[in-house]
């Protein structure tokens, strides 16, 4: 009988549908991966036992580095690599490992049995210790840098101060090769392992000791393989220095510096390790034994030593305290002084204050161009007559007193001493050659007159006659004290 149309064949060819077919997907690529994973593992796992079992065979007769592991700082290299990493194999063992003795090791390392075996002292002393000497894979330095290749070490190579031991590839002389109780795997804490090289008896012999340097953190300052810096400073002394002097680091916005502390260079100065003078000073015990190392007239820098031969000297720097005016890194003002202008001064010279700003010393003197002192500081200023350091004049003027009054006052307002002038506002006699009986030394312009002011018509230093009356009699005008009448 004839089938229907309509039925369908009885073995119909099934077709995969789109969700059968990303699940046999998945199932091959997971499975793919597992096998991928398995056979990483158990590359790993082999690569571990043999690890241990290298170490195994070495531990017999060096037991004493099996517990080297357990110190703080070990090297990765002694950590996570067998001793052929660095040392080639040595002695009998080379042919004695049998396989049934890896068997063994490997069993005894997989149910957790501690390897046992002698002391490389121990078996040197029992004659166990085999013939044949192990030895680097490569020369030390090679070795090293074989592992230590980041771009720290790499900025070793090409730098341009070496620590000597660097330089010489005996890394192994700070540092232990296996593991160390100090940071670095180094042999010794830096405080041992730096004096050990450097001696440094006489710098911890001074009275003053660098912070850094008493507690011999060497490190903090010095980079004990390699820089670009002199005396392998881990930076120049501008950013070095100021890294811990916070406050010094704030100067250099000011507008005027010292010389070498503009430059960076603070061990100009200082003695960075320890001195007997205050502030780590390179020269004392007082301020100017170091300001004239330098301030001696020698290499361009001014001559302020010269002043100390004078016979005037201003207090402060007869008694070598430079740093009673100045500041010995920047200022705002000019020469580091430690205030501007004629305030300044009156800090120690108050008393002159009242007196002299109402005069015309102050308000209406124009700035003496014949000063010394540059720049010219200006109408009434105080180092437009004197100089601040010495002198060889009393008063500390820059020259001969009755030469410094003419400089702006018209030389023919007086006569002086045998001086020919026809219409003379005075006749007093002035000079060098006459004494003056009342205030010492010569007769000069401020023998009656207070260049700084009296509170008195034309500054003179006594109202009326009371002034001619200290040198002369008042009876007998012609009578000056001190002077025998002839």
């Amino acid at each position: 009988m004839a089938k229907s149309g309509s039925e369908k064949p009885e073995n119909p060819k099934v077709k995969a549908t789109p969700k059968n077919s990303l699940s046999n997907r998945a199932f091959k690529v997971g499975s793919l991966l597992g096998v991928i994973a398995l056979v990483i593992f158990l590359a790993f796992f082999i690569s571990g036992v043999k690890r241990k079992t290298e170490i195994a065979v070495c531990l017999n007769c060096h037991l004493e580095y099996s517990k080297m592991t357990s110190l703080p700082f070990v090297h990765n290299a002694f950590k996570n690599e067998s001793c052929q990493r660095c040392h080639t194999v040595h002695g009998e063992d080379k042919i004695k490992v049998t396989f049934t003795r890896y068997i063994d090791i490997i069993w005894k390392i997989l149910i957790g049995i501690e390897p046992k075996g002698t002391t490389t002292f121990k078996s040197k002393k029992t004659g166990k210790r085999p013939k044949d000497i192990s030895k680097l894979v490569k020369a030390e330095k090679k070795l090293c840098n074989s592992c230590h290749s980041s771009d720290k070490f790499e900025s070793w190579k090409t730098a341009k101060y070496k620590h000597p031991p660097y330089k010489e590839g005996v890394c192994t002389s700070c540092h232990d090769a296996h593991a160390s109780k100090h940071q670095g795997v180094t042999r010794g804490k830096p405080s041992k392992l730096c004096p050990s090289c450097h001696r440094i008896a006489d710098w911890m012999s001074k009275e003053v000791l660098h912070p850094p340097f008493k507690l011999k953190n060497c490190a903090d300052c010095h980079d004990p393989h390699a820089t670009n810096v002199e005396f392998h400073l881990r930076a120049e002394q501008k950013i070095l220095c100021t890294s811990c002097h916070k406050k010094i680091a704030d100067l250099f916005r000011l507008k005027y510096k010292m010389e070498p502390f503009e430059k960076g260079q603070c061990t100009k100065c200082h003695n960075p390790h320890s001195s007997n003078y205050q502030k780590l000073w390179q020269e004392g015990p007082e301020a100017e034994d170091l300001c004239f190392s330098c301030h001696d007239g020698s290499n361009g820098v001014s001559n302020i030593k010269k002043f100390k031969t004078m016979s005037y000297q201003i207090k402060p720097f007869s008694k070598g305290k430079c740093l009673e005016c100045h500041k010995p890194h920047a200022t705002s003002g000019p020469k580091l002084l430690k205030g501007k202008g004629n305030d300044f001064c009156f800090k120690c010279h108050g008393n002159y204050k009242k007196n002299y700003l109402p005069i015309g010393h102050n308000k209406k003197a124009k700035f003496n161009k014949d000063s010394p002192n540059d720049p010219a500081h200006g109408k009434g200023s105080c180092l437009n007559c004197h100089v601040p350091h010495g002198s060889k004049w009393f008063g500390l003027v820059y020259k001969e007193i009755i030469s410094l009054c003419t400089t702006c006052h018209d030389k023919n307002v007086f006569r002086g001493y045998k001086r020919d002038v026809k219409k003379p506002h005075i006749a007093h006699p002035v000079g060098l050659n006459i004494t003056d009986p009342w205030r010492g030394n010569y007769l000069r312009c401020s023998s009656c007159h207070n260049p700084m002011g009296s509170g008195i018509k034309k500054l003179k230093r006594k109202r009326d006659d009371d002034l001619c009356i200290q040198c002369h009699n008042i009876d007998d005008p012609t009578w000056i004290r001190g002077r025998n009448k002839t």
